[in-house]
């Protein structure tokens, strides 16, 4: 899964090693649709909110909701002599998410999902150079040749020059995906010291006053509108993703193995083409169709040597 699409991004934890029973299967898959909906929720809520006027509610929100089970669950939120490594990773979360609103605004959520989920892709890759227990292998450079031949696939459907801003949109959501890998390693070499729901508190509290502050210089003329469609789509992505999500999500991680989990992360492409295609009526081209296609075997292989 993903910290970011912090909440694609999931926490990492250890857990249990056995296989997963039918039911926690079934539950994980649900997650997996769930965050299938992220872009069309984002792209819905971008037609009456401006970047990152969205970034700041929207994880304002997320915040409220952390803070309140961190207080349940009593976790411990104190962050001792690490504020500049906190502040770099409330600017590169700034940074991705900025990147994801800005490129949903000018692609289709189908192309902003299949982009978004090559994330983990870039994170094997990271890994490799800054975490030396995670080192690059077979199942992890097969994963990333076909999730590579994807993205060429998914990009040679803009082949109009109308379609350039799209082709911008494509590559700014792509760099949002290798923002949120970088974002995942900062927060994997800090988890060793504190718990990752602070880190992910904290990371929310330093993000939203820097959203604040670009909306206030760069968006000032903005005119919100908040239709129906705008208001359901920013609380999908800051109740049901950054809540129930994140919560029923660090339940499994508590009981089951990552790595296992994370298998399910080949989903998400897959499950956001076709919300795409039945919420926001987009077409389910061949190219779309086998990009996708290619994204999640490529997922699926490179967690392969994992579990």
């Amino acid at each position: 899964m993903s910290v970011t699409d912090d909440e694609i991004a999931a926490p990492a934890a250890s857990g249990g090693e056995g296989r997963l029973d039918g039911k926690t299967t079934a539950l994980a898959l649900s997650l997996c649709f769930l965050w299938g909906g992220l872009t069309p929720a984002v792209k819905a809520s971008l037609e009456g909110m401006p970047p990152f006027g969205l970034a700041a509610v929207r994880f304002a929100l997320s915040w409220a909701l952390i803070a309140a089970w961190c207080r349940l669950s009593r976790i411990d939120l104190a962050i001792k002599g690490d504020f500049f490594r906190l502040m770099a990773l409330a600017c590169v979360f700034v940074a991705q998410i900025f990147t994801l609103n800005i490129g949903a605004t000018l692609t289709s959520a189908s192309h902003a999902i299949i982009f978004l989920s090559t994330y983990p892709l870039f994170v094997g890759v990271l890994a490799h150079f800054f975490l030396h227990q995670d080192r690059m292998n077979r199942h992890k450079a097969a994963g990333l040749a076909a999730a590579f031949i994807g993205v060429a696939v998914t990009f040679g459907e803009r082949r109009q020059p109308s379609q350039a801003a799209g082709l911008t949109g494509d590559l700014l959501v792509l760099l949002s995906g290798v923002l949120l890998a970088a974002l995942v390693i900062m927060t994997k070499r800090m988890v060793a010291r504190y718990d990752s729901t602070s880190l992910l508190y904290w990371q929310l509290l330093l993000g939203v006053p820097l959203f604040t502050l670009g909306t206030l210089l760069t968006e000032g003329a903005f005119r919100w509108h908040f239709s129906l469609p705008v208001l359901a789509g920013l609380a999908y992505q800051g109740v049901v993703i950054s809540g129930l999500c994140f919560v029923v999500w660090n339940r499994l991680l508590q009981k089951h193995s990552a790595s296992r989990l994370s298998a399910f992360a080949f989903t998400n492409p897959i499950f956001g083409v076709l919300l795409s295609w039945l919420i926001r009526h987009e077409p389910l081209t061949s190219g779309l169709v086998s990009g996708v296609g290619l994204v999640a075997v490529g997922i699926y292989l490179s967690n392969r040597s994992q579990g």
